[in-house]
């Protein structure tokens, strides 16, 4: 498609041979294209997704042709699909002329820093924009990243469990709760309970309990049974 301050091409500028032949005929003395009803159907379906410098080359009209062609039809073209197709043609056309090869290893412009630091600072973020113009990529994208963090939590696992160091910052506790301890912290906690820090080993099976915990006897003997001590929170000072 034509933008504004570009060039339209004309058909002596487009390489190729045509894939359909449009007839002509002459009306009031001129030579005129017309569409006959196989073209015409070729043309509407082909139109509404292809960039109008391919249409020129496939139909080899021009594109006051074309343009003809497509009011006396009533078309329009699929914004969404001829967006991505010239996206796809600018990315190919950098990649061929080096542009992006003369970008890397290059620092962006303070310019662009501080625009950028603007934008974040107004509450931009692209993962809010990708969530509200394309829900289904933006659910692609957090199920790709659960998926990777799960590999690396499994990884790291892995390398604690052989007593290997780790290689990121992530918390792989030694000694897991399990998901039964896990949950029964969690109903502590949801009574008033104050289980002590996962991370320190003289505190991870310690539950601390104050005045206004609700406590229960059965509670703490399921606790108990798990490994789990109950302390008054008094005593942590």
């Amino acid at each position: 498609m034509s933008f504004r301050n570009t060039k339209t091409p004309t058909l002596a500028e487009i390489e190729g041979k045509a894939r359909y032949q449009v007839p002509t005929r002459l009306v009031r003395g001129v030579k005129t294209f017309y569409l006959t009803p196989e073209v015409e159907q070729h043309f509407r379906r082909l139109y509404p997704v292809t960039m109008n410098r391919d249409m020129m080359r496939i139909f080899g009209i021009s594109f006051s042709t074309m343009q003809r062609f497509k009011r006396e039809l009533g078309l329009q073209k699929k914004m969404k699909t001829i967006r991505h197709k010239q996206a796809q043609l600018a990315k190919r056309i950098c990649e061929e002329n080096g542009y992006y090869d003369s970008l890397r290893g290059k620092q962006v412009s303070d310019a662009c820093k501080e625009a950028t630091r603007q934008l974040r600072a107004s509450g931009f973020h692209p993962m809010k924009v990708l969530k509200k113009k394309n829900p289904r990529k933006y659910r692609r994208i957090l199920e790709k990243r659960s998926e990777a963090r799960k590999e690396l939590m499994h990884k790291e696992r892995i390398r604690v469990d052989w007593g290997l160091g780790q290689q990121t910052n992530l918390h792989i506790p030694y000694d897991p709760y399990g998901k039964r301890r896990t949950s029964f912290k969690s109903t502590c906690r949801r009574a008033g309970y104050i289980p002590g820090k996962a991370h320190d080993p003289a505190e991870r099976w310690i539950i601390y309990y104050t005045p206004d915990t609700i406590r229960g006897a059965i509670r703490e003997q399921h606790g108990t049974a798990l490994g789990f001590k109950f302390l008054p929170y008094e005593d942590k000072a």
